[in-house]
């Protein structure tokens, strides 16, 4: 690839990641106050349908508990993500799990999804690693190549790593929303 090429990729996946992080925090800033398309955007990772709870959500009604933080949005539907507690140990990850679970015929769905703000940063930052790893390449094709690799080992380990934390916390969540919707919860 020539430089010139190279430094167009890396200069325009560093200025996406820019974009990326901004969009990340009003995303944050939408979690926190369960407004639904902070919710409702990003890449699944969960779907899964589960028995239909006896009533329908009430809409605006805050839900909480130690495993899981919710709010009704209509009587059809439900935002949910485990607690984020701002002043308490806990390893935090850059794609916190968010759920919608949404009351159909046959049961209520639940999706989770991982936000686009960290997942489009993450694309970006290994579309630059990417880029400064072919750079090298030019002049040392064995450096560059172990550059590349590197920052893919570590993209793939860190999102991994994520992800299994991730679920965990999201089905306890899931688990607490339905017992209290049930009824068997405090």
């Amino acid at each position: 690839m020539p430089q010139s090429a190279s430094a167009f990729a890396f200069t325009t996946a560093i200025l996406f990641a820019g974009v990326c992080w901004f969009v990340g925090v009003a995303e944050a800033i939408g979690i926190w106050r369960f407004w639904a398309w902070a919710y409702r955007a990003g890449p699944r990772i969960v779907t899964r349908t589960v028995p239909r709870p006896s009533s329908a959500f009430q809409s605006g009604v805050v839900l909480g508990s130690s495993d899981v933080k919710a709010k009704g949005v209509s009587s059809q539907q439900i935002l949910f993500r485990a607690p984020m507690p701002p002043f308490t140990f806990r390893i935090s990850t850059p794609f916190p799990i968010l759920g919608t679970a949404t009351l159909e015929m046959d049961g209520l769905r639940v999706i989770g999804r991982i936000p686009i703000g960290p997942t489009g940063f993450f694309a970006c930052w290994l579309l630059a690693w990417t880029a400064g790893g072919v750079t090298l390449g030019d002049s040392k094709p064995l450096a560059g190549l172990g550059l590349v690799a590197l920052g893919w080992a570590f993209a793939a380990g860190l999102g991994a790593f994520s992800i299994s934390l991730e679920l965990g916390r999201f089905r306890r969540a899931q688990d607490a929303l339905l017992a209290q919707l049930a009824g068997t919860a405090a």
